[in-house]
């Protein structure tokens, strides 16, 4: 029979890994603005794509159950639409006015006042503010990792990977809430928090394309620890990201 002399490939040792990746950020807790009586406010954050670049760098044992360690840093732009709606309510009363004013003088001293007065009605006036924008956040994202091989062949493998990270705010644009009109204003460096903690578990693949190097198929849930905003701010917005990657492993 026909017999494929497969190469030997490299499967350990010393290695690096650039990839991109996109995916999709949702919200996870978010504290708004209260609706009052004299005004309707609605606002809505809406899930948008991210995407990064990324380089890591670590070491795959060749015993320990497959084990990888490594250390990662990644460009990271996440976008998000902005939508707001306030609707102010003024008028619908009346006022009223003095025409003239008259007064008694009575014979024990007292006076009574006298007023002609009339009215006159303030129509009710609505206003509606309505504003969309897209939001932008840049990161510079540093940190580790550790993957475990759970299926292992020759020429494929399949790996559960965790690791956290310290992203480092790059840029930001875009529009948030105010509390006066028109109710939105752009987001300004001191509104948000310059360093950010994240954490992630991932699910991959990696297929053998050459004698040491593999293509690595990657998807993993990213939340991000704490408000994307500082603490003084008026409402607090939370982060996680499912996010598909698609790397090439390069072992020495």
């Amino acid at each position: 029979g026909l017999e494929i002399h497969w190469p030997q490939f490299r499967d350990n040792g010393w290695f690096v890994t650039p990839s991109v990746s996109a995916g999709s950020t949702k919200f996870i807790n978010y504290k708004g603005v209260v609706n009052t009586a004299a005004d309707s406010s609605w606002m809505d954050l809406a899930p948008r794509t991210n995407f990064s670049v990324g380089l890591d760098a670590g070491y795959k044992f060749k015993k320990l159950n497959r084990v990888s360690v490594g250390m990662s840093v990644s460009y990271r732009s996440v976008k998000y639409g902005f939508a707001l709606d306030n609707v102010i309510y003024t008028g619908d009363y009346y006022v009223n006015d003095t025409l003239d004013t008259y007064y008694t003088v009575h014979p024990s001293g007292d006076t009574t006042y006298q007023y002609i007065l009339d009215s006159t009605y303030i129509p009710l006036e609505t206003t509606n503010y309505s504003y969309r924008d897209i939001n932008h956040l840049d990161y510079l994202g540093l940190g580790a990792f550790l993957a475990v091989d759970f299926i292992h062949s020759e020429h494929f493998r399949m790996f559960v990977k965790a690791g956290a990270s310290m992203e480092i705010l790059l840029s930001q644009a875009g529009s948030t809430y105010c509390a006066e009109q028109p109710f939105h204003s752009e987001i300004t460096r001191n509104q948000v928090e310059p360093y950010k903690f994240s954490a992630f578990v991932g699910l991959g693949a990696a297929m053998k394309v050459a004698n040491r190097i593999e293509l690595t198929p990657e998807v993993s849930f990213k939340p991000m620890f704490g408000s994307v905003y500082r603490p003084d701010f008026m409402y607090e917005l939370r982060m996680a990201s499912w996010d598909f990657r698609l790397g090439l492993t390069y072992y020495f």
